[in-house]
């Protein structure tokens, strides 16, 4: 197995420079880019944020999600899925892989895999990464 390679110090970005994009700003563009529908919610289930592949995946806008309640795109049927993510979002825990149903703005459904993360930060939010099963 190779040895990793050491930090080049001659090359790195030099940190205080405008034009390096700074940690946060970087991981904002990766969420804003990624092919995965991202969304963060409050352990109300509140939606805080909405990426570019969840405004494709269920049509709604982030400004049509951001403020609203997740039960706005979870089938009446499946609402109880949604206390059980809170519980474990609460408890820390992080669910992978789950295979479920949520709803588009024209009220079809669609087949996802969800995989949801705890966020420690001071707001204690969760953060949700889903992709439509084909």
């Amino acid at each position: 197995m190779k040895e990793p390679l050491p930090p080049d110090p001659i090359n790195a970005p030099d940190p205080g420079d405008p034009l390096v994009p700074q940690a946060g700003e970087l991981l904002a563009a990766i969420v804003a880019s990624s092919e995965d529908a991202i969304a963060s919610k409050t352990l109300h289930g509140i939606v805080t944020s909405w990426n570019a592949a969840a405004e494709r995946l269920f049509e709604f806008s982030a400004e049509e999600m951001i403020g609203q309640s997740i039960l706005r795109i979870i089938p009446p049927e499946l609402r109880a899925e949604e206390d059980r993510i809170l519980g474990e979002i609460r408890h820390g825990r992080r669910i992978e892989r789950y295979e479920t149903v949520r709803l588009r703005k024209d009220g079809s459904r669609v087949d996802i895999s969800l995989t949801v993360s705890p966020i420690r930060n001071s707001f204690e939010i969760g953060r949700a990464s889903c992709r439509e099963r084909v």
